[in-house]
């Protein structure tokens, strides 16, 4: 929209100075783009939506509460995100067979199965990596279904796949500050935002470290972070545990949990114990059909759990 109408600008802007200046008509215009740049590097665009925005109320999934000492949070009460009958075939195969899921607003849900149980297209489905073969996928009742991966973030979902995907020369406030930077396109709002999101995350004395330098875990973490910035209403977590040590994956639980305080959260992961102590509503897949649902305290005692899944042991054990 901020090219098309600057576009327009420029055209409009040469032609009334054709009739004044013919013979600094391109000086006059470039000098005043230069100024334009300068002052307000953001573009007019952005600026004009954030003074808009100052005026006309927000989004009613979005609401500020005042925090102690006098700083201002932002929270989203997330929005619900639903499945509906969705088939994905490759070839002969049917890899996600006529799955309905609801997710409702502002709640987390694991989703958890054996290898090829149709977990990771599923997944990618509500990505947007994959276009199901049938069925739909609805955000906050509106249809996705066709909408791209990074259309779907500009709709509000977050995306947090199993590598994770950082700005490895750069350093960890950096990372962040460009994640709200690209949600907001205001400089201002953009810094206010890092302190609060590295707070979230356990990285306040990382903060001005190069993020190549952290370890696995906090990588991690740094990505959730960037994901935060964003500020989604809906966050897909895909094995957020991976190759994290046991002290990193107990931290985790409580950021995952906290992740649900602002938005709808979805987790796929192997580790069983992390999603007991995340103590959320779980979704068994088994061949590309929901097997089960439940608590897992409950799951544990399901045979047919018991036998594609957890095992005997786990509910000898207690998990």
């Amino acid at each position: 929209l901020g090219a098309f109408i600057g576009a327009v600008a420029v055209q409009w802007l040469s032609s009334v100075l054709g009739g004044i200046l013919p013979s600094s008509t391109t000086l006059v215009v470039g000098a005043i783009l230069i100024v334009v740049v300068l002052l307000v590097p953001g573009g007019l665009t952005p600026l004009i939506g954030d003074l808009l925005s100052r005026v006309i109320p927000r989004h009613p999934h979005v609401r500020r509460q005042a925090a102690m000492g006098g700083t201002v949070r932002i929270l989203q009460a997330g929005r619900e995100l639903q499945a509906q009958s969705l088939v994905k075939t490759f070839g002969g195969l049917r890899a996600v067979d006529s799955i309905s899921l609801d997710f409702p607003a502002g709640k987390l849900h694991c989703l958890i199965g054996p290898n090829g149980a149709g977990k990771s297209t599923f997944f990618n489905l509500l990505v947007g990596r994959y276009r199901p073969t049938e069925g739909k996928i609805l955000l906050g009742g509106r249809p996705i279904t066709r909408l791209l991966p990074h259309q779907r973030a500009r709709r509000g979902i977050g995306i947090k796949l199993q590598v994770p995907s950082i700005y490895r020369e750069l350093s960890v406030r950096e990372n962040v500050w460009l994640a709200a930077f690209a949600k907001t396109s205001n400089t201002r709002q953009a810094e206010a935002a890092v302190d609060r999101v590295l707070a979230r995350i356990g990285l306040v004395e990382r903060a001005d470290n190069t993020a190549g330098d952290l370890s696995h875990g906090e990588q991690q973490w740094l990505e959730i972070g960037m994901v935060v910035a964003s500020l989604p209403e809906v966050i897909l977590l895909d094995e957020p545990t991976a190759g994290m040590t046991h002290e990193e994956s107990l931290r985790t639980v409580d950021l995952v949990r906290g992740l649900a305080e602002m938005a709808t959260v979805v987790v796929v992961e192997h580790d069983m114990e992390f999603v007991q102590r995340l103590d959320a509503p779980v979704t068994v897949l088994h061949e590309g059909r929901i097997l089960a649902q439940g608590r897992l305290s409950e799951l544990r005692l399901d045979e047919r759990v018991l036998d594609v899944y957890l095992g005997r042991t786990f509910r000898a054990t207690g998990g």
